[in-house]
């Protein structure tokens, strides 16, 4: 209802959304080819994609709709929040401020999972047999940490969004919203240590939303989303190949984001 009001007002950036729902609808196809076990039958094959086809349209779709419907009312609230993530979408990759953005989005999703970690004494994950060949695996999982995090981001900016225009105000905005998701996400109250990592998630997520927009929030996410995907070893463990794969992808990452934001401007006025 939002997107469609917004859309007969004018107020909606079209362009913008169009472009972003390209892109994830790009990255979902990439998730039939790498994440799928192909036969080679044709049946099987053409079953496939469409089954792909459908699930990336509905998912360009959602995007769609939280983009339209959320974008002019965050320009109202907080007109900086969408600053760095329109000028990604408009394809400035090196700009400085995108850089810095997506920097910070990573350190807070590697501090949290760091945390995680820490407080649950969880030094090697989960092993999932699938992931351990390594590989296309390895890459559809970080793509589906990518889909999680856009989805996750924007749903989370949402409630933000609707608690920010009850409160009126940034900070009790911030508290109800780790409140709610607190309460929300809380399955088990008998392990504290999940209750306070819960808490701290979220009430550090507010503050990354409040503080630095939802370019750093969808790239906490993804890290986030990435880290607490594979399971970890000791250099040596048969296992350990896919969660080194996905550290040594997240420290490229995050160079080319430090790059961006710190060395590059300074190499500019060097050059000067």
């Amino acid at each position: 209802m939002l997107a469609l009001h917004h859309v007969r007002r004018g107020r909606a950036d079209l362009k913008g959304a169009l472009r972003i729902t390209f892109y994830f609808f790009a990255i979902d196809m990439i998730l039939w080819v790498t994440g799928v076990h192909h036969d080679g039958s044709p049946q099987r094959e053409l079953s496939m994609a469409l089954n792909f086809l459908v699930r990336s349209l509905g998912f360009a779709v959602r995007i769609w709709l939280y983009y339209v419907a959320l974008e002019p009312l965050v320009r109202r609230f907080w007109p900086d929040m969408l600053i760095t993530c329109s000028r990604l979408i408009s394809g400035r990759f090196r700009n400085e401020l995108v850089g810095r953005d997506v920097l910070i989005g990573f350190l807070w999703g590697a501090a949290i999972t760091l945390a995680s970690v820490i407080v649950k004494r969880d030094w090697e994950r989960f092993l999932q047999p699938d992931l351990i060949q390594g590989g296309r695996l390895v890459f559809s999982q970080i793509l589906n940490g990518h889909q999680a995090a856009g989805t996750g981001s924007l749903f989370y900016l949402t409630n933000l969004l609707l608690i920010r225009a009850l409160f009126r105000n940034n900070w009790l905005a911030t508290a109800a919203f780790t409140l709610l998701m607190v309460g929300c996400w809380g399955e088990n109250w008998d392990d504290h240590g999940q209750a306070v990592l819960n808490f701290l998630f979220f009430a550090s997520l507010g503050v990354v939303y409040i503080c630095f927009g939802l370019l750093s929030a969808f790239s906490g996410l993804l890290i986030w989303s990435v880290l607490n995907a594979f399971p970890y070893g000791a250099p040596g463990h048969w296992y350990s190949y896919p969660g080194n794969l996905a550290i040594a992808v997240v420290l490229l990452l995050a160079s080319y984001a430090y790059y961006t934001s710190t060395l590059a401007p300074r190499i500019q006025e060097l050059r000067r």
